[in-house]
């Protein structure tokens, strides 16, 4: 399998093309991960598409590659989003990390009233920003995860929710557990969602007043099964869960 690496986002990619490739990227394909004239690897602008280059000149500022062939993905029929509770520091990065590996198309930072983590407006948003890119490469994704802004109150992000939107919350007492079952009951407005959203506590836990307000609205709560999970990781084992179930592995 070939390394994938980020361009632009407004780079055309087009068979025969030749692109120069600068900046950190250049640097990583050409310091870091030693690559040389004569080699293949891909290059994406993270808007769904993924070219394969052969790499013609490596230089100190820049690398010259030609595009050889593009492959392009369809926009997913149901978007996986997730509003994730902000986490103890040491774990925020390993919790983004997963989240995208795990096929998120949306991550939405979360002050929960139990959340122990901070958010720093001046540097946070760059810090996940660049975390999910490195996710992204890492993983192979030619479709870069949207950052949404920052919330300190669960309310503004169901304002504007559509009936074709479907929310769930975990919670560790939930009736319902996320398991193959759940397609079954849920089949038919499965079939009509565009969208799925993961709705992810801190780690002590969502609040009663949290609780009591997603249910007003209608907020589904699901339980993962008997352990229970750490913040940063039960957001990737749900949504995984949640492909499996309800059969939207891409």
């Amino acid at each position: 399998m070939l390394s994938l690496y980020l361009v632009d986002s407004a780079t055309v990619l087009e068979p025969g093309a030749r692109l120069r490739i600068e900046g950190d990227e250049a640097h990583h394909i050409s310091r870091v991960a030693r690559h040389r004239v004569g080699d293949r690897i891909w290059i994406s602008s993270g808007q769904g598409q993924r070219a394969t280059v052969f790499i013609e000149e490596v230089d100190r500022s820049h690398v010259g590659v030609v595009i050889e062939d593009v492959a392009t993905s369809g926009i997913p029929r149901v978007e996986l989003r997730v509003i994730q509770a902000l986490t103890k520091s040491d774990r925020t990065h390993e919790c983004v990390e997963l989240l995208v590996a795990a096929g998120a198309d949306q991550i939405q930072p979360w002050r929960a009233e139990r959340s122990i983590g901070k958010w720093d407006q001046s540097n946070s948003p760059r810090k996940w920003s660049e975390w999910i890119n490195a996710a992204v490469k890492q993983s192979r994704r030619d479709r870069i995860p949207r950052l949404e802004g920052f919330i300190d109150d669960i309310s503004l992000a169901l304002a504007s929710r559509r009936e074709s939107e479907i929310f769930f919350v975990l919670h560790e007492e939930a009736r319902e557990t996320l398991d193959s079952g759940l397609l079954a009951r849920w089949q038919e407005r499965i079939d009509a969602a565009t969208s799925i959203t993961l709705i992810i506590g801190p780690e002590g836990g969502l609040s009663e007043r949290e609780l009591a307000e997603l249910d007003e609205v209608g907020v589904s709560q699901l339980r993962l099964g008997t352990p229970i999970l750490r913040s940063a990781h039960a957001g990737a084992i749900a949504l995984t869960s949640l492909q499996a179930s309800f059969g939207l592995w891409r």
